[in-house]
């Protein structure tokens, strides 16, 4: 599993994530070590809250890390066709908010 890998690529830390889904950190680092494993419910909650697939968590294979993708994925998106275009609709949210936060700079620069 890439829990560890897949933790710091979204910032928290191990007792944020174990927050998260209703553990300790000293659990997530027992995982993240491969001391012990998690159960299938504490892995889909890992999954949910790392905001990637199941196949993702569990693969050992190098995959690109798509956070957009993945965040699409982890709401349900069932078909193709809609999935694109929810990621579409998040790549465009995406460059609005950034957009917007430039301008919040150059207002308070200014």
């Amino acid at each position: 599993m890439k829990i560890k890998e897949l933790r710091l690529k979204r910032k928290l830390s191990q007792e944020e994530l174990g927050r998260m889904i209703g553990e300790s950190g000293n659990t997530i680092s027992n995982w993240e070590r491969g001391i012990s494993n998690p159960d299938v419910k504490k892995t889909e909650k890992l999954a949910e809250a790392l905001k990637v697939s199941l196949n993702l968590l569990l693969s050992d294979a190098d995959e690109p890390f798509h956070p957009v993708e993945d965040f699409a994925s982890s709401y349900g998106c069932q078909e193709c066709k809609s999935k694109d275009m929810e990621i579409e609709l998040l790549r465009e949210r995406i460059k609005e908010l950034k957009e917007f936060i430039e301008y919040l700079k150059k207002e308070k620069a200014g």
